[in-house]
């Protein structure tokens, strides 16, 4: 006599309302009546889905063919990838202490003499009764009025 060890629908999901993590299952499939036809389309290879299709002719080429424009030259080559390291790093202790005369350039004297003027940088020197911020828009109408 052979033993069905799954149980019949309609018992398992009234057990498993008693229980909290107990969550019900018929067996394998979707239906224990119906295992059979379930199986049967589980299992026939015209329903698998394959990842890609299979050949039966042998390919033309076993690998890559070698594509470039001539023979290669391995001593060369074997140079270029397996180089020396050539970058010098900045180094960490470049201060000194010795002065540069080339890195400030003499002026002209018509520049040397003027730029410091202070009639050139400052308004309030360069024009008597300027105000900073210009003149105020009342004082000036009433000027202009008078």
């Amino acid at each position: 006599m052979t033993t069905n060890l799954v149980p019949n629908a309609s018992g398992v999901n009234p057990a498993a309302v008693n229980e909290l993590l107990v969550y019900p299952r018929e067996g394998y499939g979707y239906n224990n009546a119906a295992i059979d036809a379930d199986s049967y389309i589980r299992n026939q290879p015209g329903f698998k889905t394959n990842r890609c299709q299979t050949r039966a002719q042998a390919r033309p080429f076993l690998s890559v063919p070698y594509m470039a424009g001539g023979r290669g030259n391995q001593d060369l080559e074997t140079l270029l990838q397996h180089s020396e390291q050539v970058r010098m790093g900045k180094e960490c202790g470049t201060v000194t202490e010795q002065f540069f005369s080339q890195q400030y350039d003499p002026l002209i004297p018509i520049l040397k003499e003027n730029v410091q003027k202070p009639s050139n940088l400052v308004p309030e020197v360069a024009a008597a009764g300027w105000i900073h911020g210009g003149i105020p828009t009342r004082s000036y109408l009433r000027d202009v009025n008078c």
